[in-house]
């Protein structure tokens, strides 16, 4: 997989206006800092490590594009006052997963090109499909029809049952231990009244002299 190149402020010191550009569900009051310095996380750096981490997902790679180490950001989200970036760090992380998806939609739908070589010469052009990914996908938009009925692993399945299935065997099993402890009361009651009864019998003998 080729590894995206991310704008990097650590090398091009006339960056844009990274705020103006920046997506609105990104927006966040930047991290105070007690002292600036000029290698430190400005808010201008704070926005475009933000803005990197939705395009490319990696905490890492975002951190890398200003020049910093993923630590020092790490550390930053921890810091008083960093409320506001750390929810934007969620809603980026949340757009680059969705990136993730779309790009896992498309390999499973469309497949992934693959050229077979021989004597450095291609003999063959073709599209490999993901069938894990497409199992994983099919499990995640219909989880009532297929949520645990597909081996998306490659092992055994924890249940080979669809969600739907697993409610209703719930369900039954509910019903089920209900009327079991009906019947055990049921029982008991039973056994009660046969006691009682023995004991009535018992009195009466002893009040007629036969016991």
């Amino acid at each position: 997989m080729t590894q995206e190149v991310l704008p990097s402020l650590a090398s091009d010191p006339n960056t844009v206006d990274i705020e103006a550009s920046l997506d609105a569900r990104l927006a966040f009051t930047p991290v105070p800092r007690r002292t600036k310095r000029w290698n430190g996380l400005t808010p201008l750096k704070q926005r475009t490590f933000i803005a990197n981490l939705a395009s490319c997902g990696s905490v890492e790679m975002a951190a890398a594009s200003v020049g910093a180490s993923d630590t020092a950001f790490y550390a930053l989200r921890r810091a008083k006052g960093a409320e506001s970036f750390a929810a934007a760090w969620e809603v980026a992380i949340d757009i680059g997963a969705r990136m993730v998806l779309d790009k896992l939609m498309e390999h499973a739908i469309h497949g992934t090109p693959e050229r077979l070589l021989k004597d450095g010469e291609v003999i063959l052009e073709r599209r490999k499909y993901n069938t894990r990914a497409m199992m994983w996908i099919v499990q995640q938009r219909f989880p009532e029809q297929y949520g645990g009925s597909l081996n998306v692993g490659g092992g055994c399945p924890a249940s080979s049952m669809p969600d739907s299935l697993k409610k209703l065997k719930a369900q039954w099993r509910k019903e089920w231990e209900e009327e079991q402890q009906q019947v055990v009361r049921a029982s008991e009651e039973e056994a009660r009244d046969a006691i009682l009864a023995q004991l009535d019998i018992l009195n009466i003998r002893i009040a007629n002299g036969e016991a």
